[in-house]
């Protein structure tokens, strides 16, 4: 077997992408409904989010997310609960509105798939982490390569014991020289220093000899831990600066204290040590949950997560070369959270699973989402962008996506730098569940 190289000749003959669509200004597919002559490339003047194809998977489902790859091409791996849980990739073909299968259904992880993450490397590597539960709960860390007889498959190749404990709320990154790098919360059977579920870990994985490294040691944050204090770490992310430096981030409960604390660590390659950058949320007397690290295209660290006191989104950024963070416009979706109980802005089913979306285009534009009632009473998806100082409403339906039925465990990114992408499970735990795309343009 070889890796998958390109990914676009081997999971389908005159694959064409959303970038491709925006460069040339070909438009989608019949089958796209909305999106039907449209301009992906030429956004129109009045910006609304269209329908990117059909659905990706029609049937119980769980935890979609979205990555670009190789010539813009857009996956999105999610679990297929109608096959045990296991994890399932979709390529989408923008000149059809199909959804395609990369690799067998179910065939990305060895048992039930939770917090799939997709990278790229530079010579069309693809990457997809994942805690799998066929693996003991540890993490999953495949390849997409193509087999002579069998096509396109998911393998293994560090094998399944990539992590030593369980490995919770992963998170991926593709560093220099195409080395992996993972962050997951270093959980029970992990490393020793742990007095809970386990502090956050980094690896960086060497490809070529199959050695992976974990950087400032295996759960470095038990070292912010005050003395006799047990901490649950949750929502570990890792992000990758244009200049190479390496950031962390994780939200925490220690023993005895309500409210989560927001962490952010910057990486030393010098003294292989971690250095901690402030503690987002806690200048407002109250942590956070569902944490999401992005980066201003300058490498600066920005942080979005649902905050307390009033229950509301935040976005902070980092002041560099201090301890300081500062807000970025006023608290959003305050009076959405203030109509809901349980998990509020977030999925009722394990929404505690789930980060805010959150992206930071390559122009610095931001865009936020979560869970809130439209005008029938529907806990659905509603979005916003950063602009002229606030917060506001994206497109002509009040920030909401077009169609019907409950929305949750929803995953944000920039296409092509510049167009934001969303996905989401659309009537989750009734007959028509499906995952569906959308497109901002």
């Amino acid at each position: 077997m070889r890796p998958l190289s390109p990914l676009l000749l081997a999971v389908a003959p005159a694959l064409v992408s959303v970038a491709a669509a925006q460069a040339s200004g070909q438009t989608s597919g019949q089958t796209s409904g909305q999106t039907s002559g449209q301009t992906l490339g030429q956004p129109s003047a009045l910006k609304a989010w269209k329908p990117l194809g059909g659905a990706v998977h029609t049937g119980e489902t769980m935890n979609p997310s979205l990555a670009e790859g190789e010539r813009g091409l857009l996956l999105c791996a999610y679990q297929d609960l109608e096959l045990s849980g296991r994890g399932s990739t979709a390529v989408f073909n923008v000149m059809t509105g199909d959804w395609q299968p990369v690799g067998t259904p179910g065939g990305a992880s060895s048992g039930r798939d939770w917090w799939p993450k997709i990278a790229f490397g530079p010579n069309s590597e693809v990457y997809r982490i994942n805690y799998d539960y066929g693996l003991g709960a540890r993490l999953g860390f495949r390849r997409l390569e193509v087999d002579p007889q069998l096509g396109p498959i998911w393998t293994l190749p560090l094998g399944s014991e990539l992590s030593t404990g369980e490995a919770h709320t992963p998170d991926i990154e593709l560093g220099a020289g195409n080395r992996p790098i993972v962050s997951f919360q270093d959980g029970p059977g992990g490393n020793t220093l742990s007095q809970s579920q386990g502090g956050i870990t980094v690896l960086r994985i060497d490809m070529a000899t199959g050695q992976s490294t974990a950087l400032g040691g295996a759960g470095f944050s038990d070292a912010f831990v005050p003395a006799g204090q047990r901490s649950s770490v949750w929502h570990t992310q890792v992000e990758l600066a244009p200049d190479g430096e390496i950031f962390a981030a994780w939200d925490e409960r220690w023993d005895g204290h309500i409210n989560h604390q927001l962490h952010v660590a910057r990486y030393s390659e010098a003294s292989d040590e971690w250095t901690l950058l402030g503690a987002p949320g806690l200048g407002q007397g109250a942590g956070g949950v569902h944490l999401n690290l992005q980066l201003l295209p300058s490498g600066i660290p920005v942080v979005a997560y649902r905050g307390q006191s009033p229950r509301a989104l935040r976005v902070q950024r980092w002041v560099p070369e201090t301890t300081e963070w500062v807000q970025i416009g006023g608290d959003v979706a305050v009076d959405e959270f203030a109509a809901q109980t349980g998990d509020v802005g977030f999925s009722s089913d394990a929404g505690y699973r789930e980060s805010v979306p959150f992206v930071i285009d390559d122009e610095g534009r931001m865009f936020i989402a979560c869970r809130a009632h439209d005008a029938s009473g529907h806990l659905r998806l509603k979005t916003w962008e950063f602009k002229n100082g606030e917060w506001q409403p994206m497109g002509a339906l009040g920030g909401f996506l077009p169609g019907s039925g409950e929305e949750d465990y929803a995953h944000l990114i920039a296409v092509g730098g510049r167009l934001p992408v969303i996905s989401c499970r659309r009537s989750p735990n009734e007959p028509g569940e499906e995952i569906v795309v959308h497109g901002f343009f």
